[in-house]
C-alpha cells in the first residue's frame, strides 16, 4: 500500500476545507441528508467509513452516536484525521481488501471513495 501522489502540506488541508466552502458545503449537506435516511433505519451501532480521508464524515457519523472506525490508504490523510479527531479510531488500509472479518460492523460506508479505487467492482 502506498500513499497518494501529492504534497500533503498543500492538498490534505485543502481537501478538508473543501467541505466547508461552496460548492463542497452544499454537496456535503446533500450527502448528509441522503445518508441520514439510511442511518435512521440502522438506529445505531457500529460503522466502517472506508476512504475516510481527513475524517470529515467519520466525525459527523460519530456525532450522530455511531461507533465509527475510519479507514484510508493515505497516511497523510490519516495523520490529519488523527490530529483533528484524536478521540476517534483511524486505521490505514484499503477498501479493496478490508482488514476486518465479516460482520465486524453493522454497516460499511464508502462516502466519496469509490472513484479513488482502482477496481471498485472487484477484480476483473
Amino acid at each position: 500500500m502506498r500513499d497518494l501522489d501529492f504534497s500533503p502540506e498543500e492538498i490534505v488541508p485543502a481537501y478538508h476545507q473543501w467541505y466547508k466552502e461552496p460548492p463542497g458545503l452544499a454537496l456535503a449537506a446533500l450527502e448528509k441528508k441522503a445518508l441520514s435516511r439510511l442511518l435512521f433505519r440502522l438506529g445505531g451501532g457500529s460503522l466502517l467509513d472506508v476512504g475516510c480521508g481527513t475524517g470529515y464524515f467519520t466525525a459527523w457519523l460519530a456525532e450522530l452516536g455511531f461507533l465509527v472506525v475510519g479507514l484510508d490508504r493515505s497516511a497523510s490523510m490519516l495523520q490529519f484525521a488523527r490530529e483533528r479527531y484524536g478521540h476517534l479510531s483511524f486505521l490505514q488500509g484499503s477498501g479493496e481488501a478490508l482488514p476486518f472479518s465479516d460482520r465486524s460492523f453493522d454497516a460499511v460506508f464508502f462516502i466519496t471513495s469509490l472513484e479513488f479505487m482502482a477496481h471498485p467492482a472487484g477484480p476483473a
